[in-house]
């Protein structure tokens, strides 16, 4: 293991456990040396590639977890706007139909999403 890789670890290894402190102080406003630690970590961070891929799958989880939650709100509206389906949901709560096969209709129905398995399985 290199010094780049150690401090890297120092930088995010808490000690003592639960203290908020970091064996490589880096948002200690008491420590002389963490604006110092916090720039040459960033620094590596650019150098390996790891700061590129940071960001990028920062951005990729922010893009899915905003579509997720519009589609989230979009099914549970269409759901209440249609009988259907609130029928559907309905069985399930009722024990006549399994949730899978619900969630398989209401996707075909609300986002037009097929998953080829053409069997409807209901509770005996």
């Amino acid at each position: 293991m290199g010094n780049h890789e150690f401090n890297a670890i120092a930088y995010h290894t808490e000690w003592p456990h639960g203290s908020g402190k970091y064996l490589r102080a880096h948002d200690d406003p008491d420590s002389p040396w963490s604006e110092k630690n916090t720039t040459q970590h960033r620094a590596f961070l650019e150098q390996s590639g790891q700061l590129e891929e940071r960001r990028r799958s920062n951005l990729a989880r922010e893009v899915f977890a905003v579509a997720s939650s519009r589609a989230s709100r979009h099914l549970e509206q269409a759901v209440a706007d249609d009988a259907e389906l609130r029928r559907l949901l309905a069985e399930v709560q009722a024990r006549e139909l399994d949730p899978l096969t619900a969630v398989r209709e209401i996707l075909e129905k609300v986002f037009r999403i097929h998953d080829g398995d053409g069997d409807r399985t209901r509770a005996s």
